[in-house]
């Protein structure tokens, strides 16, 4: 399931480092692309599969530039923008913590039989090393539990 591929170098924005942390998982997935993306641009209902989150929400389409939050069950809610949307293949929301831009890419690959799907966080910035050592091992395992959780709702056909 562990992978650390491509994600990270189509992440650069302008003149910011690739990272200074990155982490990425991915998980096969049978169902069409557009059903993954369906769930995954459905921001309100990111609590769905990620089993961490209490509520999310977006201002507006989503499409680059849009702004939202998100809510954790445990911790302060988070403003997050996105930086780049490629519909209906990959996307990648920001969210600034002081002195640390945390990344989170999200691409949609087509297999044939199905499609793979890769999540990645990326931390940027002066404090990236201590928000590495403090919160990378949890939000490592949220990565994957959200990828299983993902995957169990859209081979269930739930809601997509």
């Amino acid at each position: 399931m562990a992978t650390r591929e491509s994600l990270t170098a189509a992440t650069v924005a302008g003149d910011m480092r690739v990272s200074d942390f990155a982490v990425v998982r991915s998980v096969p997935i049978r169902a069409n692309g557009d059903a993954i993306w369906r769930v995954l641009t459905d921001v309100t209902r990111w609590n769905r599969f990620d089993a961490h989150l209490a509520h999310s929400g977006l201002d507006g389409p989503f499409q680059v530039g849009a702004t939202g939050y998100v809510q954790p069950k445990i911790g302060p809610r988070r403003e997050f923008e996105l930086l780049e949307v490629q519909a209906p293949t990959f996307f990648v929301a920001e969210m600034t913590m002081p002195l640390c831009r945390m990344r989170f890419p999200h691409r949609v690959v087509d297999e044939g039989e199905g499609v793979r799907v890769e999540m990645a966080i990326e931390m940027v910035g002066p404090l990236a090393w201590f928000y590495r050592r403090l919160l990378a091992g949890r939000m490592t395992r949220g990565l994957e539990v959200s990828l299983a959780n993902l995957r169990a709702l859209v081979e269930a056909g739930g809601d997509v």
